[in-house]
């Protein structure tokens, strides 16, 4: 997934991920490669390694912030969707060009357990 720019609202929920504003969870930064939550109740925490999903879940949990600082190739995002799903990102480049960031990332999201 790229995320290029302030208009480049990404929907996590959708299969597979896409730019739909109506329902978006992320978005770029006009001038800095961060990313911001824009969906109601989506959280951002940055973490290292490759989180499974109850290390991420727990993570974005306790950690969770509305927007990440500054994004370099191999950094980690947990994210709390604004379903509830739980999303891995891995910061694959981050590139500041003269008129936008460009963010490519691998992604994996996961749906919450089914309760018993």
């Amino acid at each position: 997934m790229t995320v290029s720019g302030p208009d480049a609202d990404r929907d996590l929920d959708s299969v597979p991920p896409r730019t739909y504003p109506q329902d978006a969870d992320l978005t770029g930064h006009w001038l800095e490669t961060t990313i911001k939550a824009v969906g109601s109740g989506v959280q951002i925490a940055v973490t290292t390694g490759t989180p499974g999903y109850r290390q991420c879940r727990d993570t974005a949990a306790a950690n969770g912030a509305d927007h990440t600082e500054r994004l370099g190739a191999g950094d980690v995002l947990c994210v709390i969707t604004s379903q509830g799903r739980i999303a891995r990102l891995i910061t694959k480049d981050a590139t500041q060009t003269s008129s936008d960031p460009i963010i490519k990332f691998d992604v994996t999201v996961w749906d919450p357990p089914m309760p018993h």
